[in-house]
């Protein structure tokens, strides 16, 4: 049954992500202007993440960047992000615009295995009767990027998942395809290792991702205590370079840019 509700749940997650949930990220982004937001997402988890980046085609962006993006097998085409999709010339993949307006200020770290058979083998054959190529060398029409990364556009590059203690030096700005065959490998029946993503260098490439995120503008770094201002420095909380704490938004200023966005973002998306 789960395989055979691939597109429904494929275009369920799209709808959510591009309205609810992204009206939410954009609510708490002015609700608190100085936090620092990580998506991740697995399977058509990533549809949602990416999509509650983007936002519906033709609406206002978020508020400001998500501080980094994390893929894990993802269940969308490789071609999602492409600038210009190889078996489909002069078509951008659908999620380009979140590289197009800059909507992640650190990077974007993808997952992918060779035991993933849901994404490997599943994935193309549901993708091809509906020929979605813009949900999305020898790549593929039709793949996930949970087998071949992202695909299509510049600033990528492939590396291993490493241990857990690795030192991976991410940059902001760049596209990181894991191969992770090693760690993912788990698994069986139709998804084979799909969900086997709980492991200690999932987790330290995630929290890498994060970390290499950098330091924003004073006015979204997050809020200590009331009356206090930022730490000089510090991870995920901290500012530095002798930056100062902005107060968070006065509570009627912050409603009213809430409700402005949501005007502004109210009608829905297009269909794909």
């Amino acid at each position: 049954m789960r395989q055979l509700s691939f597109w429904k749940m494929k275009d369920r997650a799209r709808q959510f992500g591009e309205n609810g949930a992204h009206e939410l990220l954009a609510r708490l982004q002015i609700s608190a202007p100085r936090a620092r937001f990580h998506l991740m997402g697995h399977s058509f988890g990533c549809i949602v993440a990416s999509a509650t980046v983007a936002g519906p085609a033709g609406k206002p962006d978020l508020p400001r960047p998500v501080d980094s993006l994390f893929l894990v097998q993802g269940a969308l085409s490789l071609w999602s992000y492409a600038s210009d999709i190889p078996y489909a010339a002069g078509t951008a993949g659908y999620f380009h615009r979140i590289l197009e307006h800059g909507l992640v200020r650190g990077p974007i770290v993808t997952t992918r295995s060779s035991h993933d058979t849901a994404v490997g083998r599943f994935y193309p054959l549901g993708a091809q009767v509906r020929q979605q190529l813009v949900l999305g060398n020898d790549l593929p029409a039709y793949g996930g990027i949970g087998s071949f990364g992202i695909q299509g556009t510049k600033g990528v590059e492939d590396m291993p998942m490493r241990a857990a203690n690795f030192a991976y030096a991410f940059r902001p700005g760049t596209i990181y395809n894991l191969e992770a065959s090693e760690i993912i490998r788990n698994g069986g029946g139709a998804s084979g290792a799909h969900s086997d993503i709980a492991h200690p260098e999932v987790a330290h490439a995630f929290w890498s991702a994060a970390l290499a995120a950098p330091l924003p503008p004073t006015a979204t770094l997050s809020p200590g205590p009331a009356g206090e201002t930022a730490p000089a420095a510090g991870g995920l909380l901290g500012g530095g370079g002798g930056q100062r704490a902005m107060p968070p938004l006065p509570r009627g200023e912050s409603q009213q840019q809430a409700q402005r966005f949501q005007i502004e973002t109210r009608e829905g998306a297009g269909h794909w």
